[in-house]
């Protein structure tokens, strides 16, 4: 009798918390993630529980960690998505810190990234097309003196 109390004591304390059976990536795993709009999503653990998703490489070099999250999707920012090589693998977990204070941890999820990553200026997109603009002009320059040039 005292064994089985004790081996219900054991595992009530190994258990986790009531409503925490586990988080699962509700991604299709056997479908690569569009480059062009990855959401993450997974499984709620309970209500009122804040979400940490860290985004890392297969090597595990961190990319990004998304953190105080009350949803259970998480759109991967494109800066991230241009860091990830193409045909790469992102690996992704999520903690759930419950109302109580307790974490639940998932697994590690892994998913390959379609498509080529995009060219990263560091100056966003605005400065990439006012780029190509001046590129333009000064070409435009250089045709107009050659051409005067060629005329004389």
């Amino acid at each position: 009798m005292q064994l089985c109390v004790l081996i219900s004591a054991i595992y009530a304390l190994a258990a986790p918390p009531s409503g925490a059976a586990g988080i699962r990536a509700l991604v299709p795993d056997d479908r690569p993630l569009p480059r062009s709009a990855a959401v993450l999503r997974w499984s709620p653990v309970e209500e009122g529980a804040r979400y940490t998703v860290e985004l890392t490489l297969a090597d595990h070099t961190t990319l990004h960690t998304a953190s105080e999250l009350t949803s259970t999707e998480l759109a991967i920012p494109q800066q991230v998505l241009s860091r990830i090589p193409a045909g790469g693998t992102l690996e992704w977990r999520v903690s759930a810190r419950l109302a109580d204070g307790t974490h639940v941890e998932s697994p590690a999820f892994r998913h390959r990234v379609d498509g080529e990553p995009a060219l990263e200026t560091g100056f966003g997109r605005g400065w990439s097309v006012s780029l190509a603009v001046a590129a333009a002009l000064l070409a435009l320059v250089v045709l107009r003196r050659l051409s005067a040039r060629a005329a004389k």
